[in-house]
């Protein structure tokens, strides 16, 4: 048997290749977009967190203390949250939607991929 079949370095090093290449020409071009994105979601995922993290000053403060103060302070956060929330998810949806209508990735790897026959095409 042929050495080079077991040994995974050479695959290793074009896998390697092939996804800088794939990154430099399909990612990169909206890289910034994306990383937009990835910062709108991580807001979105925070305000997540502060929605479930209110709960207790509305539960101990509102209900059981009854401090009138908290009774506005409480609502009016969970309104920001809210408001927070769904325009960083609004934002994070519309990037990627913009990165995915205007690349048209797929169709320019399509292109490419027919642009190079595989290799068993020249042996029929």
């Amino acid at each position: 048997m042929n050495a080079s079949l077991h040994d995974p370095t050479p695959l290793a090093e074009t896998t390697t290749v092939l996804v800088e290449r794939l990154v430099k020409g399909y990612v990169r071009p909206y890289s910034g977009r994306l990383f937009f994105a990835i910062l709108c979601m991580i807001l979105a995922a925070a305000a997540t967190a502060a929605n479930a993290w209110i709960m207790q000053p509305i539960l101990d403060d509102v209900f059981l203390n009854r401090d009138s103060t908290m009774l506005i302070l409480v609502p009016i956060a969970v309104l920001i949250i809210a408001f927070v929330k769904g325009l960083a998810s609004k934002i994070a949806s519309r990037q990627l939607f913009f990165c995915r209508r205007r690349s048209q990735i797929m169709e320019r790897l399509a292109r490419n991929a027919m642009r190079y026959p595989p290799c068993w095409a020249g042996c029929i």
